[in-house]
């Protein structure tokens, strides 16, 4: 026992003990300043901020100064040459872009970009990572960016992904898509064709396009759509022509570039159609044509028979000459056209009972009945019934009730627009502020066909969390299309709330040049705007990310809320000019 004691003294124990005088230290301003003065990472310090301001050399150091040019050395430099295809140097990671790499797994993204740039300007090629991938979404979600910014960063990271011939990054391409589609106040037009053309060059055009395609074709131009298809063509057969056709998906064929351009000429002419753009979507035909493509019957009759309803004799015959040359009837479009039955035939079945406020079985019979029909993808009652029955079960305090049938509505996409114009004509009913109806808007479908003065404010106020307005729904996998209801309920909202004639001029106004804008006419052709000379429009800045709403999203009763709000106000004459206005940009009066 006692030999043990004299092996291990008490000293020897006590001499681990470490002591750290910030721990006897009391947190004061005083040792903080004196004995705590180490600053922590993310503060820079004057001795950084000088090494950041400090250029990069211009010029590549002149390793002549450490050799020595005798016969020994260029021998020893031979033989390390010789071997270098058996030992390979690590290139690669002594890379002046490894900098940039572990800036950004540090998540330092403004201090990688600011290195990127300066590599670029110095002349280094940065080679592909996937590591760039990660920058390109995270400055989807940076605050405080302009819209050039935020497509200028955005393009900057995303041209340095590697192709898919290196490695398949088919998974987070989707997800990047599925963020552009969700979490943006409005679709971002500009971003979503640089995303969509530089991962066409990637090898990843059949992965982006039946999401990519559609969303083009509704929010931008004639002309820009029409232009994107033939780039998309480009990007894709270049990328062909240098690897190879290779598929997306192992067991699977991969088409020729020259066939998937039909499929998506056909796509884009279907929503085209949709939306009352038809004659770009003759644009996009005989452009197809002059390729030497040809469609199926069913393209042909879909144009001829939107040409018959707007009585366009010369389209008709454009179409007809187009389809007798066309020698390929059968359809090739894939999945493309595979739209979802939501027609009478397919909501029958079912009978939901309207109860009344204190019948709790029929309430309780109707919510079961409604479930059921959501689940199933049905919904056998109109958006307004909808409203009466959420108003219902609020009133009987079921509003554990009302958020699961939300959830059920939510994961059937084209029933997402209809509960959420029930849950709109709701608010408008009750009279809330706009700011509700804005918001039951703004998380479930795209900012479009509502005041530009609205979305400028969203876009100016973006919150430090882009994803928290979606958040306040169920999960969405991206942002459906509004109709001209959903328009019109928003633009009520706003002409309730006016106080002046001044406001409901200038609410005119904007409506005017939204619906120009959709029709591709010009303003000064609507004679309501001789009257207000000194209005400028709100669509020539330099920073303008407004997608075109299509003009399906803009009827007759847009135009009839104004005659009622100029006759409120004391001017028949103004209200009897919004006819002439109607006719002058092709709107039937109802």
């Amino acid at each position: 026992m006692a030999s043990w004691v004299l092996a291990h003294p008490p000293w020897h124990t006590l001499a681990r003990i470490r002591l750290r005088w910030n721990y006897f230290a009391k947190a004061s301003p005083w040792t903080s300043r004196q004995f705590l003065n180490t600053p922590p990472t993310a503060v820079e310090t004057p001795a950084m901020r000088d090494v950041k301001a400090y250029p990069y050399p211009e010029t590549a150091l002149d390793g002549s100064l450490f050799e020595e040019p005798t016969d020994e050395y260029h021998h020893a430099a031979e033989e390390t040459d010789a071997h270098v295809g058996h030992y390979p140097l690590p290139a690669v990671v002594n890379h002046p872009s490894a900098m940039v790499q572990d800036l950004i797994k540090n998540g330092m993204l403004q201090d990688a970009a600011r290195v990127r740039d300066e590599l670029v300007h110095a002349g280094v090629e940065i080679p592909p990572h996937p590591i760039y991938i990660i920058a390109a979404r995270q400055t989807l979600h940076t605050t405080g960016l302009s819209h050039k910014d935020r497509l200028d960063a955005f393009t900057d990271w995303w041209s340095l992904i590697p192709s898919r011939t290196e490695v398949d990054h088919y998974r987070d391409i989707v997800s990047i898509l599925v963020d552009l589609l969700r979490y943006d106040i409005a679709p971002d037009i500009a971003l979503i064709i640089r995303f969509a053309l530089l991962a066409a060059s990637k090898g990843y055009a059949r992965a982006i396009s039946p999401e990519v395609i559609p969303m083009v074709a509704r929010y931008a131009n004639s002309e820009a759509t029409v232009r994107f298809l033939e780039s998309l063509y480009t990007a894709a057969q270049a990328f062909e022509s240098a690897n190879g056709p290779r598929p997306l998906r192992p067991r699977k064929t991969s088409r020729p570039p020259l066939l998937l351009f039909r499929d998506w000429c056909y796509l884009a002419m279907r929503e085209l159609v949709t939306i009352g753009r038809t004659r770009v979507a003759l644009d996009v035909l005989q452009m197809a044509h002059a390729r030497d493509l040809r469609f199926p019957p069913a393209a042909y009759r879909l144009l001829a028979k939107a040409f018959q309803q707007e009585r366009d004799v010369d389209g008709m015959n454009i179409v007809r000459s187009l389809s007798l040359s066309s020698l390929d009837p059968a359809p090739t479009t894939g999945s493309h056209h595979g739209a979802r039955n939501t027609s009478a035939n397919a909501l029958t079945g079912t009978c939901v009972i309207m109860p009344d406020d204190h019948e709790t079985p029929a309430l309780v019979k109707t919510a079961r009945l409604l479930g059921r029909s959501l689940a199933a993808g049905r919904l056998p009652i109109s958006a307004i019934q909808l409203s009466g029955l959420i108003s219902t079960f609020l009133k009987a305090d079921r509003r554990s009730l009302v958020r699961r049938l939300r959830q059920r509505a939510y994961k059937q996409e084209h029933l997402i627009a209809v509960w959420t114009l029930a849950e709109m004509m709701r608010h408008a009913f009750l009279k809330r502020p706009v700011l509700t109806i804005i918001k039951e808007y703004e998380a479930s479908l795209h900012m479009v066909g509502v005041p530009r003065g609205v979305v400028d404010q969203l876009w100016r106020n973006r919150r430090d969390e882009p994803m928290k307005a979606a958040r306040s729904r169920p999960a969405l996998r991206r942002k459906v299309h509004p109709s001209h209801e959903h328009s019109r309920i928003v633009w009520e909202a706003f002409l309730r709330r006016a106080r002046s004639r001044t406001q409901v001029q200038k609410l005119y106004l904007q409506l005017l040049e939204e619906v120009t804008l959709s029709r591709e006419v010009p303003l000064s052709v609507v004679p309501f705007t001789a009257m207000m000379r000194s209005w400028q429009s709100t669509s020539d800045s330099a920073d303008d990310a407004h997608p075109i709403a299509p003009p399906s999203l803009y009827n007759a009763h847009h135009f009839a809320l104004f005659m009622k709000a100029f006759r409120r106000f004391g001017l028949p004459a103004v209200a009897a000019r919004v006819i002439v206005d109607m006719y002058v940009l092709g709107i039937k009066p109802n």
